[in-house]
């Protein structure tokens, strides 16, 4: 059965939020992009191992909305860091190509957790 793109957001974000390192890497194309002003990145092998750091620094996240149109999602995230008691809120628009992840853009105020992004960033889990 063929998964919608929706489907497939949500559950990338169900394996990052239950630390599903290999389930993660399933949903990502081979030269997927992630997108934001401070570190972007390109290709699954740099893309991945941030996703782990990501999955390993959060206590919860929480979809509070969600959009899809075509080839691409929008997912709304309260996102609790396990450092912190203020959840960041964030927006990521990602796009899809033959039922897999091709792009994420992440739209976010990280100024109040820019700490724990910064490390994030830094220190990345590899698979």
């Amino acid at each position: 059965m063929h998964q919608s793109n929706l489907d497939v957001a949500e559950d990338y974000y169900s394996a990052v939020q239950s630390g599903d390192y290999k389930k993660m890497g399933s949903y990502l194309t081979n030269d997927v992009k992630y997108s934001d002003p401070q570190w972007p990145l390109a290709g699954k092998d740099q893309v991945w191992p941030i996703a782990n750091s990501f999955s390993a620094a959060i206590k919860q996240l929480k979809t509070e909305a969600k959009f899809s149109n075509h080839d691409q999602v929008m997912l709304v995230h309260n996102v609790l860091f396990h450092e912190s008691d203020t959840p960041m809120r964030t927006a990521v628009l990602m796009s899809f190509h033959q039922g897999r992840i091709k792009e994420i853009e992440l739209f976010a105020d990280i100024n109040q957790h820019l700490e724990i992004c910064r490390y994030i960033f830094t220190h990345p889990i590899q698979p």
